[in-house]
This record gives structure tokens, sequence and C-alpha cells, in this order.
């Protein structure tokens, strides 16, 4: 899983010419797929839907980013975060922020 979270990362860089948004939802949609393990992992007692809900909250939060290279590092932190958390470098309490 973490090599594929690299690769993503790596993949995802050069798109963002051209105000192209593929790289944010691929971001968006590799999150959504580790949402149930993570809920899992860190035994969170939440609905799958409610955290997908939540994390689109955080997303349309940096709606109004429009400097590419903004996004390409906001994009890049972003799967930072999910290499963490898949990885259990958090602990339940810095996920439960976010949720």
């Amino acid at each position: 899983v973490a090599q594929g979270l690299r690769n993503a990362i790596f993949k995802s860089g050069g798109g963002f010419l051209g105000g192209s948004t593929a790289p944010i939802m691929d971001l968006y949609r590799s999150i959504c797929r580790e949402i149930p393990r993570v809920l899992t992992i860190y035994d969170v007692d939440m609905d799958p839907a409610v955290a997908r809900r939540k994390v689109n909250e955080l997303f349309r939060k940096n709606g109004h980013l429009q400097d590419p290279e903004v996004i390409k590092i906001v994009v890049s932190k972003g799967y930072m975060e999910l290499e963490e958390t898949v990885l259990q470098f958090k602990q339940r309490t810095h996920l439960m922020r976010l949720l």
C-alpha cells in the first residue's frame, strides 16, 4: 500500500497544467478507498459514509485555491497524511480531530 501511495504522489505531480483537477480527484478517491480500512485499524465506530462526507468537507475548504504550485503542495501533503494514517504513524486522537 505504501509503495502504491508513493507512486500516486509522483504520478500526480505533473498534472496541474491548465487547471487540471485530476490529481485532486485521484487523492480524494485514494482517501475514500482507504476509509473503511482506516476506521477498522483505529477502531473508530463511524459509518464510512459519514467519514467520506467529512473528507469531502475538508476538500471543499480548500476549493478556493487557484495557484497550481500551492495546489501541488497541498495534494502532496494530503498523500503524506494518508500514508502516515495507513501506516499507523498517527494515534486515534489525531484521526478523530479530522473526523
